[in-house]
């Protein structure tokens, strides 16, 4: 049995309420001290282990137990690791479901097709000289369903000079080719740590309990180098999705009404909400991870924020909704109707949004890596660069200017008239029979995109980075780039 040091100090502040007397009476007590006692003796802190009924601190017990590890008051405490006693390159990190364990400082190690956490945690602990514990936390890789990468560079602007404060702009994924391949963390490399004016972002979903009632996935983020942050995304790897899938959206026995359930905590996991009117409803940071909400009415409704990993959205009314910053990885959308829908700054690798309606959409800033938007309708989206205010743990608060990306995504057949790709990212799309008539893609990267049988005017595509893309003659286009370029773009 291992005790996390809050639990121990719990414990040792109910022991210390209760007399020993009392704590020395025959057994016939028990049944009216209940868990108290047992839970007592279990953990070694038997009264006879103190003739004089003196507490040990925490600080004390570590002691104790660092030097006399087999003493009765010992059994079941696990003595805290410092972090600087941990293997791993040190970097930030915390986990968007979890943010109790996002203690900020982190190590990262890479161990049998795992990627190894230990995270700070706790209070200081004065015989440690004031140095936090740490505890471990194992991803394997076969559990990942979505990285991504994002690289800032600080510039100062005028909000900065007047105001204070820092602007961080997202590199263009076409400059990131430039890191050294060959990078070794652990080998006191300058390149380690958290990066200062400009670093890396490492965003890993996964996995985390594939049998629990409660959320079984998680969004790991990372803080990092720019080097060691293009190093350990090269190193992950993915999972079968859809057997990811499955365990995220294997519905959860029925019980209390599920709306009524969302609507008093905020949360409903797995919960079968098909057909259900949620329009209007304050939903923010709302966890609907693996929820049926198929066909559901939520147009209108404020789910800035909210956790919708593997959920089923097909044929959703999501008309006006506030998704910005929501997390949609993996989610169906399939036919969903989504005009005016706010997807700002989201995150939506692998989700499937394919036939979906999407009029008037606001995706600035949007991570749609991998999504399937096969045939669906963006008439006028706005799919330019977006600044935010976020939090890094190492910076404070802080502006970060975004670009939409749509590296790998399937837009065929799509209609993408008007749409406004100003900086964004299309590299590797699927792009086949798509309208892309009075579109803006000013600074589009194109580059091994297929753009064969694409609606598009010259005049358009003049203005995009078209090295390597496949061009709507089905013809490669390598005007004015050379072999590299081709390779990269």
């Amino acid at each position: 049995m291992k005790t996390s040091i809050p639990e121990l100090h719990q414990l040792y502040s109910i022991r210390s309420r209760i007399p020993w007397g009392v704590l020395m009476k025959p057994v016939q007590m028990i049944p009216r001290l209940g868990a108290l006692v047992l839970l007592t003796v279990g953990l070694g802190l038997h009264p006879m282990g103190n003739a004089h009924g003196e507490e040990l601190s925490l600080d004390e017990l570590y002691k104790l137990c660092s030097s006399f590890p087999f003493n009765s008051q010992c059994e079941g405490f696990e003595a805290p690791v410092p972090l600087d006693d941990r293997p791993g390159t040190q970097v930030n990190c915390g986990l968007d479901l979890s943010q109790k364990d996002a203690s900020g400082n982190c190590r990262l190690l890479l161990e049998d097709n795992t990627l190894v956490v230990y995270a700070e945690e706790g209070d200081p602990i004065e015989p440690l000289d004031n140095q936090k514990g740490s505890r471990e936390i194992r991803l394997p890789l076969d559990q990942i369903f979505s990285t991504a990468l994002r690289i800032w560079e600080r510039e100062l602007d005028a909000t900065s000079f007047f105001i204070g404060g820092d602007l961080y702009i997202q590199r263009n994924e076409t400059e990131y080719e430039g890191f050294e391949r060959d990078y070794r963390p652990g080998d006191g490399d300058e390149r380690e740590g958290r990066g200062k004016d400009d670093f890396a972002e490492v965003a890993i979903g996964f996995v985390e309990s594939p049998d629990t009632d409660g959320h079984r996935s998680n969004i790991l983020r990372i803080t990092a180098t720019e080097e060691f942050g293009a190093y350990l995304l090269e190193q992950l790897g993915q999972g079968d999705i859809a057997a990811i899938t499955t365990t995220l959206t294997t519905p959860r026995t029925a019980g209390t009404d599920p709306r009524q359930q969302l609507v008093d905590t905020n949360a409903c996991i797995r919960c079968d909400l098909s057909g259900a009117d949620l329009s209007e409803l304050d939903l923010d940071k709302a966890n609907l991870e693996g929820a049926i909400l198929a066909g559901a009415n939520l147009a209108g409704a404020d789910l800035a924020g909210a956790y919708l990993v593997g959920a089923d959205l097909s044929g959703a009314n999501l008309t006006e909704t506030d998704l910005s910053r929501a997390k949609l990885g993996l989610v169906n959308g399939v036919g969903a109707t989504m005009d005016g829908v706010d997807l700002h700054a989201a995150s939506l690798p692998l989700a499937n949004f394919q036939n979906a309606t999407m009029v008037n959409a606001d995706l600035g800033g949007a991570h749609l890596a991998g999504a399937n938007l096969a045939n669906a309708n963006l008439t006028e989206a706005d799919l330019t660069e977006f600044t935010s205010t976020g939090f890094i743990p190492f910076l404070g608060l802080q502006r970060f200017r975004l670009y939409g990306n749509l590296r790998g995504a399937n837009l065929s057949g799509s209609t993408l008239t008007m749409a406004d790709f100003d900086d964004a990212v299309l590299a590797d799309a699927n792009l086949v029979g798509a309208d892309l008539s009075g579109a803006n893609l000013n600074d589009v990267a194109l580059g091994g995109a297929d753009l064969t049988g694409a609606t598009v005017e010259q005049a358009t595509l003049d203005e995009a980075k078209l090295c390597g893309a496949t061009m709507p003659t089905g013809e490669v286009f390598t005007e004015d780039c050379d072999d590299d370029a081709v390779a990269t773009e």
